[in-house]
């Protein structure tokens, strides 16, 4: 018979042995409920890993979309603006050809006008081409007779020059002076009888007994005295007393 002793240590070997079995099957289970969750937590992870890695690549894209996007609007903006500026540019383009076309519209109205007061003064039974050639000869009558107006302009002018020369001659003869700046060149010398003739007469409104130096160049030569005069020459002596040379042709006559 087993002792005391013996049975005790025997119940606790079998004691231990049930709890170890018991407390293996314990740590068995939680092993495996250890790696199963493990496993669950890694897949979950992967999982993870890979929702972010698709949300960094959709986040890449959605940055690329939005740079993209950006750019279009920017680029659509500055087109806005240069439609806004063709638009501007249009409008006063507009406005200018609407001035121009008003008038243009009010000149055809003054126009119409015209040609309708000339439609009412049209003489009857005369066509418009007509008109236009009375219009025409009219016209080229008002050039003729203002040709004309102009020459009997000139006509008159010279006639009046005329007019205040034959006064002054007049005015001359009757005081006895000869008209301020008369001069002329001696064309002849007779040094046998002492006189010379020069070529301005009582045109130029030389009159008799009248003196005149005569220089050559600057030079005085000596002086003469009117005898006779005719219409384009007049004679004239040699005044011995102021004779400073010979008296030539070509020598120059002044009053």
């Amino acid at each position: 018979m087993m002792t005391l002793l013996t049975r005790i240590f025997l119940g606790i070997t079998i004691v231990a042995v049930l709890a170890g079995g018991y407390f293996g099957m314990k740590l068995k289970t939680h092993r495996d409920d250890t790696v199963s969750q493990l496993k669950a937590t890694k897949n979950t992870l992967d999982q993870t890993q890979n929702t972010l890695k698709s949300t960094e690549n959709n986040l890449k894209k959605t940055t690329s979309d939005l740079k993209e996007t950006t750019s279009r609007l920017e680029t659509a903006s500055a087109e806005l603006e240069n439609k806004k500026k063709s638009l501007e540019n249009e409008k006063s383009e507009k406005a200018k050809v609407e001035a121009k076309l008003k008038a243009a519209n009010n000149q055809c109205a003054s126009l119409e006008a015209e040609v309708g007061r000339y439609k009412n003064a049209m003489p009857p039974g005369l066509s418009p081409e007509q008109v236009k050639g009375k219009f025409k000869e009219m016209t080229d009558q008002t050039a003729t007779l203002e040709q004309e107006k102009k020459v009997l302009q000139e006509q008159l002018t010279k006639l009046d020059a005329e007019k205040k020369q034959l006064e002054d001659l007049a005015r001359a003869r009757r005081d006895g002076k000869p008209p301020v700046g008369v001069s002329g060149k001696v064309v002849a010398v007779n040094p046998e009888w002492n006189f010379v003739v020069i070529d301005i007469g009582s045109k130029q409104g030389v009159i008799e007994n009248v003196p005149m130096i005569v220089y050559r160049g600057s030079k005085l030569v000596g002086k003469v005295k009117i005898s006779s005069v005719e219409p384009s020459v007049s004679i004239a002596d040699v005044l011995d007393e102021w004779k400073q040379e010979d008296i030539q042709e070509g020598d120059t006559v002044i009053f």
